[in-house]
């Protein structure tokens, strides 16, 4: 969820690439580049945020993102790499690299069929990066994040749980892992053991909170479903969920519209407390 430094422009290659037929235009994708770490908030680069976040909750900045990733230079760039690719071109670890992680941006823009179409692209790119240099951390993440937007969710969780035995995991394989365990059966403890240890090494972020809060809430309506009764008062796992929902809502209140619409749906971690009066008042979501 944030670029590396292989995106930037490596100047001192670039003589030596010209002189062995480079992609026309990846200098200036270098550029846009730049510009694109410029203009991405602080919490972006450093992994606290991710670019669906930034897409939901803030917008200006999500669409300044937008206007660079889907710029006349990146967007020559792009069709420039599939071009050379399909000759049957060998494409350098600088082309590959940038493309992969453009197209990977690019999926949170996209909607309904050109998704999964981008999201093909973004792997297919991806794991020709991974081939090319297959203990890439950040290329592996990415994968990762990929496969779980096309719900391969067991794939994901794998892919990360591999990549955190490593010493080059970036710290944020953690808070990935509190997130997409939640898709997982039974997974429920591990995601909620993920999410509270990434939140004690960055007590400032508040995503693993929400991570951890949908994780109670989950095991809230397991004990539902079993118990067959549509609400538990005294339940320990209802309290944890609504105390670390509140705890996350205090720090970031822009984040209760996404909560009382999205995570109430059908199979959300939070549809079973629809009806719960404290949790209707804690995300402000008026009675009918």
């Amino acid at each position: 969820m944030f670029f590396q430094r292989e995106l930037i422009l490596n100047v001192l290659l670039a003589e030596s690439r010209a002189r062995r037929g480079r992609v026309e235009g990846t200098r200036q994708a270098g550029f846009v580049t730049q510009k694109l770490l410029v203009a991405l908030p602080p919490s972006l680069l450093s992994g606290i945020d991710d670019v669906d976040d930034l897409v939901k909750t803030h917008k200006p900045e999500a669409e300044r993102l937008r206007q660079l990733l889907y710029s006349e230079d990146v967007t020559k760039f792009l069709a420039e790499s599939e071009g050379a690719l399909k000759s049957g071109a060998t494409l350098d670890w600088d082309v590959v690299s940038k493309a992969a992680n453009l197209h990977y941006y690019r999926t949170y823009y996209e909607k309904g069929d050109d998704k999964d179409a981008q999201e093909d692209r973004a792997e297919e790119w991806l794991l020709r990066g991974l081939l090319m240099n297959p203990l890439h951390a950040d290329l592996t993440a990415k994968h990762a994040d990929v496969l779980g937007m096309m719900d391969c969710y067991s794939e994901a969780v794998v892919t990360l749980e591999r990549l955190n035995q490593s010493p080059e995991a970036p710290a944020y394989v953690e808070q990935w892992l509190g997130y997409f365990l939640l898709f997982l059966p039974n997974r429920e403890d591990d995601a909620i053991r993920y999410s509270k240890k990434y939140h004690e090494r960055f007590p400032d972020e508040q995503d693993s909170l929400f991570n951890a809060a949908c994780g109670y809430a989950q095991k809230y309506c397991k004990e539902l479903r079993r118990s067959k009764r549509s609400q538990d008062p005294d339940s320990e796992n209802r309290r944890k969920a609504l105390d670390l929902l509140k705890e996350a809502l205090d720090k970031e209140p822009g984040y209760r519209e996404v909560v009382r619409t999205e995570w109430i749906e059908p199979d959300e971690s939070f549809e079973c407390l629809s009806n719960d009066e404290e949790f209707r008042r804690l995300v402000e979501l008026q009675n009918d």
